[in-house]
């Protein structure tokens, strides 16, 4: 089986909920991201008419944090 990385350089996330759980806050949590995932590929799916797409894992790297 053949694989694709998908990779967003330089994407900015706005009015997301930094509170990710009761010791951290700062970035989303990571169930944001896989869920973002999933929904990003049931649309790929359904819209773009690609059945056979497939995510089966995500990694997110952050540069800059700035909390409102």
């Amino acid at each position: 089986m053949d694989k694709t990385y998908l990779l967003f350089s330089k994407m900015k996330v706005h009015n997301a909920n930094a509170a990710s759980s009761a010791y951290t806050i700062g970035v989303p949590a990571m169930t944001a991201w896989t869920g973002f995932m999933y929904a990003l590929e049931r649309y790929v799916r359904t819209q773009c008419k690609l059945e056979e797409v497939r995510f089966t894992g995500i990694a997110v790297s952050y540069h800059e944090c700035e909390l409102q």
